[in-house]
């Protein structure tokens, strides 16, 4: 990111962290609101947009 702005895409990371942590180190909702619908979750779900800090990424191993 640049600016607020997303300058390129990033592939092949994890998102490594707890969600309980997660939850606590919110320091951003945006006023969008999308559609997430994933294999775990019978009910689609609607969401905002949320930036979180101190958030522990990771490499995905091959």
């Amino acid at each position: 990111m640049e600016n607020g702005e997303i300058k390129k895409t990033v592939r092949r990371l994890r998102l490594s962290d707890n969600l309980l942590r997660i939850c606590t180190n919110i320091s951003a909702i945006g006023k969008d609101v999308k559609q997430i619908y994933w294999w775990e979750v019978l009910t689609p779900t609607f969401t905002p947009t949320l930036k979180v800090k101190d958030c522990t990424i990771t490499a995905v191993t091959q």
